[in-house]
């Protein structure tokens, strides 16, 4: 376990406030979400039956929270990893239509996480779905979503701040796209995942884009020249 708390943090709110900010901004996000993708809410499940190849797992080693069901014969349950599998049989069962989605709030055990400021055995976490068609597959769509998403989360953090005064926006208006190749032209000796904090420094935030579509030859060239003759970069982690 890796988890850092800073020596001079005190937080701004107290536990009230805390707990009832948490309950507005997620009433308030969610609703700006759907309305920005065109996503309707659904109910997620916490469990599932072993064998079905619902459940994701994620990795492929970690391994799942499971328990016996009596009414069931004891069959085995799991609770779910994730819902990847599972957003896009019901975006089929529901029959939602080109241009339209789903999203839930999934609760999650993670027992063989590991733990840090980012990660921990509970996850309680926005995920959502999206039916798109053959000519939406493409990068300028994906940024455009992408702006969507940021729209709705720079008016949530307007939210915050307009009902916590003490916390104040630091969000920028606008979203910036960087390649995932100039990533490996930066730092490359890091860790990928503090690479990425030193990029995000830079642009402050950025969607790492399929290399086929965006990179001109010579930018393909100079990046093959660099990996060549540098060891080749460390996965951000085993899901990545």
């Amino acid at each position: 376990m890796s988890i850092i708390k800073p020596a001079d943090y005190k937080s701004l709110l107290d536990i009230k406030q805390t707990e009832q900010g948490i309950k507005k901004i997620k009433d308030f996000f969610q609703m700006n979400l759907s309305t920005e993708l065109r996503l309707r809410r659904v109910t997620a499940p916490l469990f599932v039956l072993k064998g079905l190849g619902i459940n994701d797992d994620l990795n492929g080693v970690e391994r799942a929270v499971t328990f016996p069901i009596k009414a069931l014969g004891d069959a085995k349950a799991e609770v779910v990893h994730s819902l990847a599998k599972w957003k896009r049989l019901t975006l089929a069962e529901y029959g939602i239509e080109t241009g339209y989605g789903l999203y839930t709030d999934m609760n999650a055990i993670r027992a063989d996480e590991d733990l840090d400021n980012l990660h921990s055995l509970y996850v309680d976490q926005w995920d959502w779905e999206r039916v798109i068609s053959k000519e939406d597959r493409n990068i300028d769509f994906l940024k455009k979503i992408v702006r969507r998403i940021y729209s709705a989360i720079v008016r949530t953090e307007y939210m915050t701040c307009e009902m916590y005064p003490q916390i104040k926006p630091f969000l920028p208006e606008d979203i910036h796209f960087i390649h995932r190749n100039c990533c490996r032209c930066i730092q490359i000796s890091l860790h990928a995942s503090v690479r990425m904090k030193s990029v995000r420094n830079m642009v402050l935030f950025s969607l790492l884009e399929s290399v086929r579509n965006c990179l001109t030859e010579s930018h393909m060239t100079a990046v093959l020249q660099i990996t060549t003759t540098i060891q080749p970069l460390i996965p951000k982690d085993t899901r990545a």
